[in-house]
């Protein structure tokens, strides 16, 4: 074969090549056209989520805002304490007519103290009414309660104080004093305060007072203090001393170291009147070296017992008969 034979069968060959490399390139343009459609879809798919994530952090942006303005327009609409405080009583500030007084603490408990000590402590009241509150007057049961200079006018919705302290000296054990306080408010008047607590004394010694009663007659009298120790450590205590000789004194031991019993007794003769005398004893605390003992003696004059006047029979005169009749 001549090499122009050759080179035509050549071209031949190619010429029947080329359909073949048509149909291969027709995969290749389709696997180009699926991989751009899978790109697009890829990017909706994208767009979606992300507005899908906006939506829900927006909505979760907006309850916060609508949490937040509820909770702004609750506190902003809570009522006064002192509302608060007559609804718990069970009395609606809306709708009272007058003044109305209510406190927030009525009895107060200073739990326990040691003998001697000053408890201080302000009582508050607030005008849940409508009328203005005038408290008057504000008086305890006893000396060793006192009251300071307190509110005496309060608005409507307002609040007011009374200060009140009180003086242990006196007192051991568990002990409660009234208050009372007085005001314009025609459903409440007068309303009843109290503070009450238990007051510790190293050594309790009741009554500190002994009150005998006798009189010139029978000038003999007497009466027993008791005497407890409250400390772990034992007591020990001096014989009585009297300052007056109208009183003698007698130690007796109920418990060694912990209990005794002190027998005040009068020594006649007595003068009419009272007879006052103190009785004084040491004592091994650090905390309470002695204890005095106040005794008091109210000496009546006996009076004496009179007879009544008895009357004799009564005399009927007699009767003369007239002889003329």
């Amino acid at each position: 074969m001549s090499k122009k034979s050759n080179r035509r069968h050549r071209q031949q060959k190619d010429r029947n090549h080329v359909p073949s490399l048509g149909h291969t390139a027709v995969p290749a343009q389709n696997s180009q056209g699926g991989t751009k459609r899978r790109a697009l879809w890829i990017g909706v798919a994208v767009v979606v989520v992300a507005a899908v994530v906006y939506a829900v952090s927006g909505s979760g942006e907006r309850k916060e805002e609508i949490a937040a303005g509820s909770a702004a327009n609750s506190i902003t609409s809570a009522p006064a304490p002192s509302l608060l405080s007559a609804m718990a009583g069970g009395t609606s500030a809306v709708g009272v007519s007058g003044p109305k007084i209510l406190f927030a603490t009525p009895v107060y408990d200073f739990g326990q103290i040691k003998g001697g000590e000053v408890v201080k402590y302000t009582y508050v009241f607030t005008n849940v009414g409508d009328r203005m509150l005038e408290v008057t007057a504000v008086q305890t049961s006893c000396g060793c309660t006192t009251a300071g200079e307190w509110t005496r006018q309060v608005e409507p919705g307002m609040s007011g104080s009374i200060p009140i302290q009180f003086n242990s000296g006196n007192f051991s054990g568990q002990v409660a004093k009234s208050i009372t306080v007085t005001c314009n408010d025609t459903n409440q008047p007068t309303v009843g305060l109290q503070i009450k607590g238990n007051i510790w004394k190293p050594i309790d010694v009741t009554p500190q007072f002994a009150m005998l009663n006798v009189t010139t007659d029978a000038p003999s009298n007497a009466t027993t203090v008791r005497i407890v120790n409250n400390e772990e450590s034992p007591l020990t205590l001096s014989a009585p001393e009297s300052s007056n000789p109208a009183f003698a004194a007698e130690l007796r031991t109920n418990q060694p170291g912990k209990e005794f019993q002190l027998l005040i007794k009068t020594v006649p003769p007595l003068p009419a009147g009272n007879v006052q005398g103190q009785i004084t004893l040491k004592t091994s605390s650090t905390n309470m070296p002695v204890i005095n003992v106040t005794a008091l003696a109210n000496v009546q004059q006996a009076v004496p017992v009179t007879q009544p006047a008895t009357s004799g029979p009564s005399v009927v005169p007699a009767v003369t008969p007239n002889p003329s009749q």
